[in-house]
């Protein structure tokens, strides 16, 4: 089957709008408190006010997969990540809460953006999540929203 110009044309226009939308939704740099999607492969984002539950799948002492679901129905398996109203100030400091139902600490790398000084994600620091634990990170300034990546068992 040999296809004229103009159909050629359109197959091509039709497959790179798929794909520009297709490479967009999987931005997570991109995505808004309005999105429902908070996870994107390994990482995972969190707005601030929300609190999500993410069911991480383990094989072989490596997490291999990231669901977001709406509450707790496996503990074993459930990290909770809660950004909210710090006790640094009030709503002028923000603090981080994460849970680890793993009996191996976590590690994780963190970007997060503020409403007024920063327009781009910029890395913080932040500590290992113990084993069966939580961990608590707190800043003296509002955070919009953190992504957390390279999400690790050690």
């Amino acid at each position: 089957m040999i296809l004229n110009t103009t159909e050629m044309k359109t197959i091509l226009t039709i497959s790179f709008l798929f794909l520009t939308i297709t490479l967009f939704a999987q931005d997570p740099y991109s995505v808004t408190k309005n999105d429902n999607k908070r996870v994107f492969g390994d990482t995972l984002i969190v707005f601030y006010g929300e609190t999500i539950y993410v069911e991480a799948t383990v094989v072989d002492n490596k997490i291999t997969e990231f669901k977001k679901v709406d509450q707790v129905t496996d503990a074993s398996k459930t990290i909770v990540i809660t950004l909210g109203e710090g006790a640094l100030g009030g709503n002028n400091s923000a603090d981080m809460k994460i849970s680890n139902p793993f009996d191996k600490t976590i590690t994780y790398k963190a970007e997060m953006k503020t409403p007024k000084k920063m327009k781009e994600f910029i890395e913080t620091s932040v500590v290992p999540i113990y084993p069966k634990i939580y961990s608590l990170e707190m800043w003296p300034y509002k955070i919009e929203v953190i992504m957390l990546t390279k999400i690790q068992l050690k």
